[in-house]
């Protein structure tokens, strides 16, 4: 019997509560970056990192270019 009330007890403590609490509120103020300060804190492996990304991101949306047809110098 004894074992059954440390399964309860157990199961008790690990219950999750069914109602939800409000996320934490911020401590002070947030300050809103403006872009070009974001980028600035962003050290430079950072800023190479993201537009190494970027480029291959834009890279895989492009089309591709048309095949080149070689030019020959025979008239039929």
């Amino acid at each position: 019997m004894s074992v059954a009330r440390e399964v309860n007890k157990e199961d008790h403590h690990a219950s999750i509560p069914s109602h939800r609490c409000p996320p934490p509120r911020p401590i002070g103020r947030a300050r809103l970056l403006v872009p070009s300060q974001f980028w600035l804190r962003l050290t430079v492996e950072s800023r190479e990192r993201i537009l190494g990304t970027l480029s291959r991101i834009v890279a895989q949306q492009l089309t591709a270019p048309p095949a080149i047809r070689e030019a020959s110098n025979e008239h039929n």
